[in-house]
């Protein structure tokens, strides 16, 4: 019997570096597949431009409609606002009128 025993083959875990190599290989390929994908949407965009040029216009007056109503909605809120705060200021100005009344007729008597 040998003098050394022989312990089994530790199983070999892949290094950082294959790892990291690995990672970097996914990543490629997961971007060139993005790249290829584009391409393909540029090239059947060049086919028939004027399709997309028109849902471009499209979608743009579609967003232009969209923040007009955003804004005219807004412009509501403020003319609410604007109004109710003009009420208060109407009752403030009242209010102070009846205190100054009030005080005047107090310091007299």
């Amino acid at each position: 019997m040998s003098q050394f025993a022989q312990s089994p083959t530790p199983s070999l875990s892949p290094s950082p570096s294959l790892e990291f190599l690995n990672g970097v290989s996914t990543s490629l390929q997961i971007a060139l597949n993005d790249l290829f994908h584009h391409e393909e949407r540029l090239d059947s965009m060049l086919v028939n431009p004027a399709k997309y040029e028109e849902l471009a216009v499209q979608r743009l007056e579609g967003n232009l409609s969209a923040w007009q109503s955003i804004l005219a909605g807004m412009a509501d809120q403020v003319r609410l606002a604007q109004d109710d705060l003009e009420l208060l200021d109407t009752d403030l100005r009242q209010t102070l009128n009846s205190f100054t009344t009030a005080r005047k007729h107090l310091q007299g008597a």
